[in-house]
């Protein structure tokens, strides 16, 4: 009985005491790995989601300066239990958090000090225990940078710190469970040795020799009346089953994990090639800001050509208009002209009427006398040819002064002409003072045809006038001309403004084109670590199943 005892309190110090301490001290180190595994994990997936939200509105801030304002990204984390907000400045812009007592979005709030002063000197920043729309969050503070890599706001992911304390206590529940259940189990498997004195203990040793070498299939067959040995039998077949459970799980567990970390490859190898896609489409707008560019510059380039040529017509449209004014004075002058011209028809006609009453007896020199009519009528013709030359002339506005400056001229001739006749007439007159039958005949032919010359010099007076108006005309549209050249520099000089912003435009494109090809390569690079990891979690994966073989089911 002593022996017995002895035995019993032997095997308890020696094998369950230091179980206990072990399992203890093992239960507390991986509780609070596990805690730490967790919460590393959350900072980790919030920084993945932070930075997703942050490269979803980077091209928005970087290009106007300010994000769209709709939720669809930011909720679309709501069933994994993440959080995301944007802020702009320290101010909350866009955010899927509700406030617990409101049911409103909490926007328009203003970011921690704290917070708001690391991140925007351009450090993460995540902390537990944060307060938001009531309740504690994990958060994570990520800053957005604008095109010149200023700080203009924060992207934000979190998650409630109640979730994850919720995840660690049921981690940590099941740990702690499953090291009691281990550390009774090995308990009773010592108490059963221990108590065992006869064929049992060495069948059930031999039983734990055969679960050693992981042949955990088949149950254990030893029986016996003792129920403390009942009990390390039965023990024996929990404890065999539970192994191969364990086992049988583990080989699932590793299947499915080989699937997910073949999906994780296959993400990781589509992302590659997207982001290789998106290298190409970037050079591809690099190349056209470029060109853009290039185009503007020749654009330029041909705006000042016109310039050039819109000075020339200028220094031209100058040129006209004082040659129009010049063109009006002269028209003037022929116009005043031809008045004094009327003036001396008018007188000519008076004076024909004088000499009809002076030659009513003049009848003996009759045939002389139609001779000179005659010679008098030849110049009436040639003056009422020159007058239809001066209609002519005057429909023909370009050329009106020097064709109103020849007619002129042709009619001062011929009155010199008829001046002669008069004087020859005079002469015979006093020679044949009694001869003049058809003097009276003669004079009203004179007289008519003075009549018909006047009329004639009214029509080019009149033709004179349309010349002058024209010549208004043409002076007019020649200013109207010139003002518009003078709007036409006014908007070349704004297209010229406004080629030169085009061109600062497509020097920033280009620069920010450089900007986001560096931002994919370093994505690239972090894709390619995370391969790798996944690589590593297979060779893991590998090494786990080849251990777990081991136990024959």
């Amino acid at each position: 009985m002593k022996k017995g005892i002895n035995l019993l309190m032997t095997l308890i110090l020696i094998g369950v005491l230091p179980l206990l301490i072990a399992g203890i001290t093992l239960c507390s180190v991986s509780m609070n790995k596990l805690s730490n595994n967790l919460e590393r994990d959350v900072y980790n997936k919030l920084k993945v989601a932070a930075e997703g939200l942050d490269m979803y509105y980077s091209w928005d801030v970087i290009h106007t300066g300010k994000a769209a304002y709709e939720h669809n990204y930011v909720d679309n984390l709501l069933e994994q239990g993440i959080e995301q907000t944007l802020f702009l400045n320290d101010t909350s812009y866009i955010t899927s958090i509700k406030n617990i007592s409101t049911g409103k979005r909490d926007e328009g709030i203003k970011a921690d000090k704290t917070i708001y002063k690391t991140v925007f000197s351009g450090k993460d920043y995540q902390s537990d225990n944060v307060m938001l729309g009531g309740q504690k969050y994990y958060v994570y503070y990520t800053p957005v940078f604008d095109g010149n890599h200023n700080v203009i706001g924060m992207a934000f992911a979190g998650e409630p710190q109640a979730i994850v304390r919720a995840q660690i206590r049921s981690s940590s529940s099941v740990l702690l469970i499953l090291t009691a259940t281990m550390i009774l189990l090995m308990i009773g498997l010592v108490i059963g040795v221990a108590m065992k004195i006869r064929t049992p203990i060495a069948s059930i040793c031999t039983c734990i020799n055969e679960f050693a070498k992981g042949n955990v299939g088949k149950e254990p067959s030893i029986k016996s009346s003792i129920r403390e040995i009942h009990t390390l039998i039965t023990s024996a077949a929990t404890l065999q089953s539970n192994l191969k459970n364990i086992a049988a799980n583990i080989n699932r567990n590793l299947i499915t994990l080989e699937a997910n970390m073949g999906n994780v490859t296959d993400g990781v190898n589509f992302y590659n090639q997207a982001s290789k896609d998106i290298l190409l489409v970037v050079d591809e707008l690099a190349q056209g800001a470029f060109s853009m560019e290039h185009s503007v510059t020749k654009c330029s380039t041909s705006i000042e050509n016109m310039d050039e040529k819109i000075t020339d017509i200028s220094g031209l449209t100058e040129d006209a208009n004082e040659n129009s004014v010049a063109v009006r004075t002269v028209s003037e002058d022929a116009k005043n002209m031809l008045n004094e011209l009327i003036k001396a028809n008018s007188h000519t006609i008076s004076i024909s009427e004088d000499v009809v009453n002076g030659i009513f007896h003049a009848n003996e020199a009759a045939e002389k006398i139609r001779q000179v009519t005659n010679a008098i009528s030849d110049i009436a013709n040639q003056t009422n040819l020159l007058s239809l030359n001066a209609s002519i002339e005057a429909a023909h506005a370009g050329e009106a002064g020097r064709g109103f400056s020849v007619v002129a001229s042709n009619i001062s001739n011929l009155a010199t002409d008829s001046a002669n006749s008069a004087k020859e007439i005079q002469n015979i007159i006093e020679t044949i003072l009694h001869i003049s039958e058809n003097n009276v005949k003669l004079a009203t032919e004179i007289k008519n045809a003075t009549d018909q010359e006047g009329s004639v010099l009214n029509q080019v007076n009149k033709s004179f006038e349309t010349v002058s108006s024209k010549i208004s005309d043409t002076t007019e549209v020649i200013f109207s001309i010139d003002n518009r050249v003078k709007v036409l520099e006014q908007q070349k000089a704004v297209i010229i403004d406004e080629i030169s912003t085009l061109t600062s435009i497509s020097q920033q494109n280009a620069s920010s084109c450089d900007k986001t090809n560096a931002s994919i390569e370093e994505m690239s690079a972090s894709t390619t670590d995370i391969h790798k990891q996944v690589l590593d979690t297979k060779e893991v994966s590998e090494e786990l199943k080849e251990l777990v073989s081991y136990f024959q089911i």
